[in-house]
């Protein structure tokens, strides 16, 4: 456990989605907080899966502590389901599809968010996901994002929106059913789909309604899903190194150093793909292999000389 200077820093509840996303809740040492769907709570969430009294925040002696009041839905650090729990800088607090991160803040204690509006009533018919449910993905990557959720018993659609891309992951108890990627269209392979889901940085989410997917095309549980994933990622990010830029061009080698019929069927697939296409990025997008395929199998066209760098 991180050693806060009490002298300028104090437990914080970072925000990073729901009603209260970008505010922050600082505790002084020793305080209790109280959580739920009650007015009559420390911070009131507006949802059906939060409890009227949900879960204690508690600070004393420097350790942070999380205990769930016997919540019907439950809550969850780090996407683990729990009763009480010693919490860390870093640790993520999932309550109903608000996801809030520990920290060490220097805002004066008492920052907290601000009150419900007396128009804004909380009723047993809340839905779990409201517009409000929203933040920035550069405070949450969506591995993190889905891995809140591999244990909690929810449904709902994860919506994330970059500049480029407006993409959606279907979850439902644990299990992520499909995805899919305005930008790689909807033929694109969903284990295509999730990897580059994976990859986004920059942009916003949201956590919408359920809905049922048309297909059930991955069907995974999150952990797996994630390790997988995860795995990849790394081992694209070092590909791409040696890839030329996303924009450069990528034409074919001449003379070729080696025959044609040297290749696979899929590589000779992609060895058409990027004569037809020729920028990096395209080659990746309009491949139906995922992007860490897409990178391995360019890297060898290009060293065995069939491609080169325009």
């Amino acid at each position: 456990m991180a050693n806060a200077d009490v002298a300028t820093q104090h437990y914080s509840l970072r925000f990073l989605s729901g009603k209260n996303q970008g505010s922050e809740f600082v505790l002084v040492d020793p305080s209790e907080v109280v959580v739920g769907r009650s007015q009559e709570v420390d911070v009131a969430m507006v949802e059906g899966m939060v409890s009227r009294r949900h879960a204690r925040f508690r600070v004393q002696n420097n350790i942070f502590t999380l205990e769930d009041l016997g919540s019907t839905n439950g809550t969850f650090v780090n996407g683990e389901r729990i009763k009480h729990r010693v919490l860390s800088t870093g640790d993520r607090v999932l309550i109903g599809t608000t996801i809030m991160r520990v920290e060490l803040s220097n805002s004066p204690v008492g920052t907290k968010p601000p009150p419900l509006a007396t128009n804004d009533p909380i009723t047993e018919s809340e839905t779990t996901s409201r517009d409000v449910m929203s933040g920035e993905l550069d405070q949450m990557g969506v591995p993190e994002l889905i891995e809140m959720f591999a244990t909690a018993r929810q449904q709902l659609i994860l919506e994330v929106d970059t500049q480029t891309d407006l993409a959606q992951v279907y979850i439902d108890d644990g299990l992520v059913l499909d995805c899919h990627s305005r930008r790689l269209g909807d033929d694109a392979p969903a284990a295509k789909v999730i990897l580059r889901i994976f990859s986004y940085q920059k942009g916003k989410f949201s956590l919408r309604p359920f809905a049922d997917p048309a297909e059930r095309r991955l069907n995974r549980r999150i952990p797996e899903l994630l390790v997988d994933g995860l795995f990849k990622l790394d081992e694209l990010e070092v590909l791409r190194q040696k890839l030329p830029s996303p924009g450069s061009k990528i034409v074919v080698a001449r003379p070729l150093k080696a025959p044609l019929r040297s290749l696979t069927d899929l590589d000779l697939d992609l060895f058409q793909l990027a004569h037809n296409v020729g920028e990096v990025e395209a080659i990746i997008d309009a491949s139906p292999l995922d992007d860490l395929d897409v990178a391995r199998r360019l890297l060898t066209l290009m060293d065995g000389g069939f491609l080169r760098k325009s």
